[in-house]
């Protein structure tokens, strides 16, 4: 079932980083300053409610860790949190793509437990055709996707900024399932219409990796 997002002007921060100098930075030392110090430095600000860090699942996956800040209001979202202390150990060694999006549409299980889903699909795309791709969205693929075992929802997303990134691609989808493994088999069943091939086929930009959960953090001030 489709659902609103809570807010003003909802939306969502969304950085995928990895370790560039390993030698100085272990990815456990970067995934401990990401849960003990940067997320809870990010919800103090009071610009975001919620956040949640996920890991990539393939191991050789550099961009491996993934960081989701979800918003209800983007105005002015930046100048919010560029306060965020820095520590130079960290951004000496490590690379952040960060971007900013807004909310497009959210379509939830109506079961959907109240828990962050252990699984995140992270989706980024530049469709040939724009609107053929929001209409595939909203007339197929949505409930295609929501016949996979585990899914909890799916989130869309179109792009505000991209700090670091100035080709990235301009829509985000989040797909989110419980479970211990992404089901591939199911997977491939959403993705198997003439349609879904039409859309993936006309792609300019198209990234897909899942991660699973690291931790979920909700702001005090709440």
């Amino acid at each position: 079932m489709e659902k609103a997002r809570y807010g003003q002007n909802p939306g969502l921060i969304w950085a995928n980083s990895k370790v560039t100098k390993p030698v100085n930075l272990s990815r456990q030392s970067f995934s401990d300053w990401y849960k003990d110090t940067h997320v809870p430095d990010v919800l103090k600000t009071g610009a975001v409610k919620e956040a949640c860090r996920y890991e990539a699942i393939d191991p050789n996956e550099e961009q491996f860790h993934l960081a989701l800040y979800y918003a209800e209001n983007m105005d002015r979202l930046y100048d919010k949190v560029k306060a965020v202390p820095q520590d130079e150990k960290i951004f000496d060694n490590a690379s952040f793509d960060t971007r900013f999006y807004k909310f497009t549409q959210i379509y939830e299980n109506k079961d959907a437990s109240t828990d962050q889903p252990s699984i995140c699909l992270s989706t980024e795309m530049s469709p040939g055709d724009v609107e053929d791709y929001d209409r595939w969205y909203r007339e197929e693929h949505l409930q295609d996707g929501s016949k996979v075992r585990g899914w909890q929802r799916t989130e869309r997303y179109e792009l505000l900024e991209a700090l670091r990134t100035p080709d990235a691609p301009r829509f985000l989808v989040l797909f989110f399932l419980d479970g211990d493994s992404v089901p591939i088999e199911d997977m491939q069943k959403a993705g198997g219409s003439e349609w879904t091939k039409k859309i993936v086929g006309g792609m300019k930009q198209f990234r897909s990796v899942a991660f699973k959960k690291a931790s979920h953090h909700v702001a005090s001030h709440l």
